[in-house]
C-alpha cells in the first residue's frame, strides 16, 4: 500500500512541477511573440502550414471539418462573452 501513495505523491508532485514549467514557457512565449517582427510571425506561419498542399482529399475533408468545428466553438464563446459584456447578437 505504500508504494501506491508513494506513487499518487510522486505523480502529484510532478504535476505541479508540470504546471510551474507551463506557466514560465507560456511567459516566455508571450514575451518572444510580443517582439516578433512582421517577417518573423510570416516566416513562423508558413513553417506551420508546411505540406497542407501534399494533404490527399481524406485529409483535407477532414481538416476542413476541424476548422469548421473549431470557428463554431470560437464563435459561440464569442457570443457568450459579448453577451455577458451586455451586446445583444446582431442576427
Amino acid at each position: 500500500m505504500t508504494n501506491v501513495k508513494l506513487n499518487r505523491d510522486i505523480l502529484l508532485q510532478s504535476l505541479r512541477g508540470y504546471e510551474e514549467a507551463n506557466r514560465f514557457i507560456e511567459a516566455e512565449r508571450r514575451a518572444r511573440l510580443a517582439q516578433m517582427t512582421d517577417d518573423e510571425a510570416r516566416t513562423l506561419f508558413d513553417g506551420l502550414n508546411q505540406g497542407i498542399e501534399e494533404l490527399n482529399a481524406e485529409e483535407k475533408t477532414r481538416l476542413a471539418a476541424f476548422r469548421l468545428e473549431h470557428h463554431l466553438i470560437v464563435r459561440q464563446a464569442m457570443l457568450r462573452l459579448a453577451q455577458a459584456k451586455g451586446y445583444e447578437p446582431t442576427f
